[in-house]
């Protein structure tokens, strides 16, 4: 089976999304603000700006970017996807927009931003542990290297969701939910695989053979 999976982006937009998709086996739709169809098996949220802090109870105290269009569009899309019991895989905006959907709070500019922000247009590469005997450890072992291109981070958990990947610093870098097929990621791991395979980090690409495995046990 080729999962037919679904990314929230403008077509075109951000290429390495798609292109790890399909090199893992998925056939990829993209669209912006895109609407649920059946035919697609799961969805991944990818990059972008920030969430509107509204929808957590802030006020904006560093959050830029945003796009509350996008922001409601795919809490819906979010909503619909678990309630039918199809795989959801946020990635970085995507791993946030998944935690205040569930309802969960970000923290809108941490600390630390100088360690995990692009610089020069590059991503920054620091080190991560893993919980043991957890999707991660599997992976990738207890501790690993990842790509950083954020300024936020998640804050309180979302509803069922678990924390099992942290940097340094103490923020959260991947989750799972206790019930669904969910799966989030602060890091970019379609940067890190295939093509964009680079030998500072961890190869990403069992992430998503992960991710697709559980679009065919849906």
């Amino acid at each position: 089976m080729m999962p037919h999976v679904l990314v929230s982006q403008a077509p075109g937009e951000h290429p390495n999304y798609v292109s790890a998709l399909l090199n893992a086996g998925a056939r990829v739709s993209q669209g912006y603000c895109p609407a649920y169809e059946s035919k697609y098996d799961a969805l991944v949220l990818s990059g972008g700006g920030d969430v509107d802090p509204a929808f957590y109870g802030e006020r904006n105290k560093g959050s830029r970017d945003i796009d509350r269009k996008r922001d409601l569009a795919e809490m819906e899309l979010i909503s619909v996807f678990l309630s039918a019991g199809k795989p959801v895989f946020g990635i970085c905006r995507g791993h946030q927009v998944l935690n205040v959907s569930l309802g969960g709070s970000l923290i809108q500019h941490i600390g630390t931003a100088d360690m995990h922000a692009r610089k020069n247009g590059e991503d920054q590469i620091h080190s991560v542990s893993n919980a043991p005997g957890s999707l991660f450890a599997r992976l990738y072992g207890s501790r690993c290297a990842v790509n950083s291109a954020h300024h936020q981070a998640i804050d309180r958990l979302g509803a069922g969701l678990i924390d099992l990947q942290w940097s340094e610093d103490g923020l959260i870098e991947g989750m799972i939910h206790s019930k669904y097929p969910v799966l989030g990621v602060q890091w970019h791991p379609e940067r890190m695989c295939f093509w964009k395979r680079r030998p500072d980090t961890v190869d990403a690409a069992p992430l998503f053979a992960y991710f697709l495995n559980l679009c065919r046990e849906v």
